[in-house]
């Protein structure tokens, strides 16, 4: 009864209000009017299209950002998390995906549909290789059928891929197999990183998933920073850094070196946590 009162409450209050007629407005016809009103329409389609990239922007880096966290709660074996950032990612892939539509004078933002994980196996990587393992098999399980993928592992002078060229496509049976592929890696000799990094960006990839416990055995962090800037000069590759180590600060050059990798290259920094073994 409540509910019949207050419709017929409001229909009644409708019924008193006279239609108003809107006021008719001259539009002025001088020059320098119309010319106020050129810049104007100029102003606010230049608004528009400043929006549209700073969303676009934005959109982009809440994706990546999404990425980066599927990568780190994989590490830690969060199903829930997972599952969560995984669900995040759908409902905002669609808007990045829209956003590539727009304004032909802004880069257009792209979905990820490249991903290479360059891998260190060197023999330093004992301890944490079943992080890493683990790590990249959750990341390559959570992609969708129409991504694709490379894994890219090395170890002294020997670079060691799962797709021979180029990239595979994120099927149910390459997934099993790069699991498969990936127990039978272990970590052995020094850390060359070079030829790797070659191969990596030779995969043409939107994304490259750096995860290593340092570059410490390299002469030089600055000509491995070097090497990624010149590979990727025109910024077209996101190269985000996972520093897998349980004591991040007995090395704090490296942590520095890896930060300005992603960060130059307009990616994120993680530090993941190695399992603990029972």
């Amino acid at each position: 009864m409540r509910i019949r009162l207050i419709l017929i409450c409001g229909l009644l209050a409708c019924s008193c209000v006279e239609a108003v007629e809107p006021p008719v407005i001259e539009l002025p016809k001088s020059p320098q009017a119309l010319s106020a009103m050129a810049a104007h329409d100029a102003a606010m389609g230049k608004a528009e299209t400043d929006y549209s990239a700073a969303k676009a922007a934005a959109d982009r880096a809440y994706l990546d950002a999404l990425n980066a966290a599927l990568v780190k709660a994989s590490a830690a074996k969060d199903t829930n998390e997972v599952n969560a950032i995984t669900q995040l990612i759908k409902t905002v892939e669609p808007q990045v995906a829209d956003a590539s539509k727009g304004s032909p004078t802004t880069r257009p933002a792209q979905l990820v549909k490249r991903v290479v994980f360059l891998c260190d196996a060197s023999g330093t990587m004992q301890s944490v290789f079943p992080t890493l393992r683990m790590t990249v098999n959750r990341s390559i399980s959570s992609l969708e059928s129409n991504q694709s993928f490379n894994v890219v592992f090395f170890s002294g002078d020997t670079i060691t891929p799962f797709a021979k060229t180029g990239v595979v496509a994120a099927t149910p049976e390459s997934k099993e197999d790069v699991a498969t592929w990936m127990a039978k890696i272990s970590p052995k000799e020094g850390t060359n990183p070079f030829g790797a990094i070659q191969k990596a960006f030779g995969c043409s990839p939107d994304v490259i998933n750096v995860l290593t416990d340092g570059f410490d055995q390299v002469e030089s962090a600055n000509a491995i920073t070097a090497e990624f800037a010149k590979l990727n000069s025109r910024k077209r590759v996101k190269v985000n850094c996972f520093l897998l180590s349980s004591d991040p600060t007995r090395n704090k050059n490296m942590v520095q070196s890896l930060e300005k990798i992603a960060k130059d290259n307009g990616g994120v920094f993680e530090i993941v946590k190695p399992i603990e073994s029972n």
